[in-house]
This record gives C-alpha cells, structure tokens and sequence, in this order.
C-alpha cells in the first residue's frame, strides 16, 4: 500500500454526507481513497446517522490521515455539505453522495482540466447509473472523451440548464451536463469568496438545482467532459422515488425560485425552464401517486389536486411545448384523467422495456 499524508493545503476537498448507508459507505469511501491523485482530503459529515455509520466513519478515519469526520444532529443533505465546506482547505471541492462512487482517475483528470485552462472555475463530467444490489468495483474511467471550455456570458451554462428542463425551440445547447451537485468539481474560493452554501432540501426539493445556479451566476469558465467518472446507485427508496402529499407545492416552490435567479442573470426564456421543470416534477409525481399505496379515492384526489397548483396553472396558460416534447405535449392533454394517464404511463414504461430487453 502507497503511504499516504495529509497536505496542510490538499488539491481536492471531498465532501461525503453520511446518512443511514451503512451497506454501502466504505465502498463508496474506498473509491476515493483509491484515487490516482493522492494530494486530497476527504470530509466525512455524520448527518445524525441512525445505524453503524458514525462508527464505521470514525474506523475510516483511523485507517487514513487525509479522512477527516464531522458529527452532527441530522439536518439533512444540503446543510451537512455545507458542513464539510466550512472545514475545507482544497483548490477545488467535490461532493460524492455516500451510497455512490467515483472512477479511480476522477479528480486526477477533473483537475487536470481545471489547472490547464485558465479561468475555468467549474469542470462537469457525466455519470452511469449502477443497481443498488449488483456488485460493483470502480476502475479507471476512459478519458478519451470530449472536453469543451465556455465562458461566454450566460452560454456557459446552458447545458446545466437543459439537464432541467427542454430548452425553447430554436435553443441548442453546446454540451451536455447534468445539473448534480455531484457531477462537477468546483473552485472553493468562489464558493469562499461569494458566500455560496446550499439550502436545505427541506426548504428546496432539488438544493442542486439552487447551488448550480447560484454558483453560475458568478463564476468565470466552465468546461465540460463527456466522461463518466460518477456512479449513481439507482434505489427503489431513494427519496426523489417517494411519495409526499407537499410535493408539488415544493417543486413549484423550487421552479419559482429558479425563475427569479434565471431572471436576475438576464435568461430572457427564465419562465420556460421554470414551467419545463415544473413539467418534470409533476410528471414524477403522478407516478409516484400511482405506485403509492393509498386507496383508488385518496390517488384521484391527489392526482385532482395536481391541476389545482398555481405553476400547473400557469403551464395551461402560458408554456409552449418544444417542437420535440411530443411526449411531454400528450403527458399534459391527459392531466385531468386519472385512467387515461395511468395507461399512458404504463405504455410508455412498456415501451421502455421493450427496448432495454432488444439491446
């Protein structure tokens, strides 16, 4: 085994909150111990774990100086991240969800990008998705894929803004991205120097969503890789599969606040993503109405009350559906019947195994 040392000023901060993954926390852990770049340290936040996990941080620690423990009372995901960035002395920060892992050249290459091009303040990779029972082992990634620097005015980050909702029509974006929090490194002096934090995903549904922004909105460069570096443990429980009765009031909460800061930052087309992903939301939400187990009557009126919210509202009166958004187009012509949208949405899954068993 390579000796390993903590520099008092390590390349790469990794932040990993840590909530109720005791099945899966040292391998994601392991990925980044593994690392061809050894110069980092790696924040474990003990978010109020309720199993084995704040132990088996603590066990972590003792078997490698670069890891470092945060406990505290559990106040979820964005606010433990905020945690782990307060004690952090990296050039650059990533976060890696606990149940998750990365590729073994991750932030070797990652920063590779990011120190060669001046300017760049932020790099965004891709992702696979792995099963939550399958065995898995994380290797190096393949770098041969593309790499594209923007860092022209409000075009930077287009590509994080189609990764939430469809662009409007005539609208391409340059690259692709993912809007995750965990799909980019980051510089932590524009985080330290602009005051940026995550919200609470109590407060937001999708605090990603919030910090990408904010941090688009002052930073220089961004450059984007179509490399997979990040594996994303698919779960059945994952809280974004759940349903919750406040649900569309939060989503509608959420797109209104990512239509203001799209506003604020001159996107002429603001109200056309917040409506797109608001589109999104309501579109998990009605399967997650479906797949809940409520009785037939208290799903009919769950699913009535979706036409009921004040974005859904605007979305009939307002939004113009993208030219490609067929699907889209016919998922909302049907919101105002139950049955007719269970079956398309029991055609459109059957449509999408009947293609993943043809592969």
């Amino acid at each position: 085994m390579i000796p390993v040392t903590l520099s008092a000023n390590p390349l790469v901060s990794v932040i990993v909150p840590v909530y109720n993954v005791e099945k899966y926390l040292s391998q994601c852990v392991g990925s980044i111990t593994g690392q061809t770049l050894r110069d980092i340290e790696i924040i474990l936040v003990d978010d109020g774990s309720p199993d084995g996990c704040p132990q088996l941080c603590d066990s972590l620690a003792a078997s490698d100086p670069r890891i470092k423990v945060i406990h505290k009372e559990n106040q979820g995901l964005g606010l433990a991240r905020n945690s782990g960035l307060e004690i952090a002395r990296g050039k650059w920060v990533m976060f890696v969800d606990s149940d998750d892992l990365i590729a073994l050249n991750t932030l070797e290459y990652l920063t590779g990008i990011g120190e060669s091009n001046e300017g760049v303040d932020q790099v965004r990779f891709l992702s696979s998705n792995i099963s939550s029972d399958a065995p898995f082992s994380p290797s190096v990634a393949d770098t041969d894929g593309d790499v594209m620097i923007l860092a022209e005015g409000t075009e930077r980050f287009v590509p994080i803004l189609q990764s939430i909702a469809p662009l409007p029509d005539g609208m391409v974006s340059p690259a692709v991205s993912l809007a995750s929090a965990w799909s980019a490194i980051y510089r932590r002096d524009v985080i330290v120097r602009n005051g940026l934090s995550f919200p609470s995903e109590r407060e937001y549904i999708s605090e990603d969503y919030i910090f990408n922004l904010d941090f688009a909105a002052v930073c220089g460069g961004i450059a984007y890789t179509t490399g997979r570096f990040y594996f994303y443990r698919v779960s059945p429980k994952s809280l974004t599969r759940t349903f919750k009765a406040d649900r569309m009031e939060k989503s509608a909460f959420l797109c209104e606040s990512m239509e203001k800061r799209l506003s604020d930052m001159g996107i002429g087309y603001a109200s056309h993503i917040a409506m797109g992903a608001m589109l999104v939301y309501m579109r998990a939400h009605h399967v997650h109405i479906f797949e809940s187990s409520l009785t037939l009557a208290g799903k009919r009126g769950h699913f009535k009350d979706v036409n009921r919210n004040r974005l859904v509202k605007r979305i009939a009166q307002e939004y113009r559906f993208p030219a490609s958004a067929l699907k889209q187009r016919l998922f909302f012509a049907l919101r105002r019947s139950y049955f007719a949208e269970l079956a398309f949405t029991k055609l459109i899954d059957f449509v999408k195994s009947m293609a993943g068993s043809r592969r």
